[in-house]
């Protein structure tokens, strides 16, 4: 009968998706990954990325509490990982983010300028070229600048600029996935996603990052967490025609790794303790959030509107 037929097809479309997709996904990654590359945060997320220091900014986190030189831990970050602690931990890296905001104010504030190099460019729906390898990419120098001026009150002095966060991390996709995944709805931990997204309607066209957490490396914890980003990267790939590669962002206790996804494989940095190693652990959740689009993956090439449309151009040429 007709409903013997439907009943059929949803059960083949749920083996499909659950159990033979993920099977041959999985073989599918593990025979192109290269793993325990020491310096691939450095290379993905260069300094030259940022216009601001990383060691500078641990040292003013350090006198506002955030992190303590005494304990070499991060402060208000769960001392023990335990099961369903995503909202907790968000609320870690709102604290932090928040935190980062007045630490880079204040000291353009007080230096009129950026400590290091001209502030970051105001963010745009194109990004610059990149590079699809990260060992190719070369960073390139900003050239504008964001500013903090009344447009109401023109005569004002002009306050100094200093870079403003572009995205933030989420935890609303842990039990909800993003719009538009079709029939692979892939709930990843956390995302990373631009300031001022709608989170009840997300869509995976608007996802920029994801980061998966376990809280014990037992029981393959750590590799089930890295075929989660690789099943979410798929679907990145799938609805965002310009990306060239996808970073993700493995969490295992305290230890983090990150993880480079392009259509020809996948790198995987070695694993650094987040508590011990603040720097990295900056560069990589901090960083993510204020790096141009281009270190993130993306190719300017490839011009997207809201619903996913694409042209392509080629020396500025349609």
């Amino acid at each position: 009968t007709g409903k013997g037929r439907n009943d059929f097809s949803r059960r083949g479309e749920i083996n499909m998706t659950h159990k033979m997709i993920d099977d041959a996904e999985r073989d599918m990654m593990t025979s192109c990954m290269v793993e325990g590359i020491t310096c691939l945060p450095e290379v993905v997320l260069p300094d030259e990325a940022f216009s601001f220091s990383f060691y500078d900014l641990l040292k003013k986190l350090k006198k506002a509490g955030v992190y303590s030189e005494n304990s070499q831990r991060w402060n208000k970050f769960p001392v023990v990982l335990k099961p369903n602690q995503e909202v907790e931990i968000e609320g870690f890296y709102d604290h932090l983010g928040d935190v980062v905001d007045d630490i880079l104010r204040d000291t353009y504030a007080r230096d009129n300028s950026s400590p290091l190099s001209p502030s970051m460019p105001t963010p745009s729906e194109n990004p610059v070229p990149t590079s699809p390898s990260p060992v190719a990419a070369a960073p390139e120098e900003q050239s504008s600048s964001t500013s903090l001026e009344d447009p109401s009150n023109a005569c004002a002095p002009r306050p100094p600029s200093y870079p403003k966060p572009i995205r933030f991390w989420t935890c609303s996709t842990k039990d909800k996935a993003p719009l538009g995944g079709g029939a692979t709805k892939r709930k990843n931990d956390f995302m990373l996603v631009p300031k001022g997204v709608d989170l009840k309607k997300l869509f995976w066209i608007e996802c920029k990052g994801l980061k998966e957490i376990k809280c014990t490396d037992k029981n393959g914890a750590d590799k089930g967490a890295s075929d989660q980003i690789w099943h979410g990267a798929r679907n990145l790939f799938r609805n965002q025609p310009n990306r060239q590669f996808a970073l993700g962002v493995k969490l295992v206790a305290t230890r983090m790794t990150l993880i480079y996804i392009d259509r020809s494989g996948v790198l995987v940095s070695s694993s650094f303790d987040i508590h011990q190693d603040p720097i990295s652990f900056l560069r990589v959740v901090v960083g993510m959030c204020y790096a141009e689009d281009k270190y993130l993956g993306y190719d300017s090439s490839v011009k997207l509107d809201k619903c996913g449309v694409g042209k392509a151009s080629l020396n500025g040429r349609k």
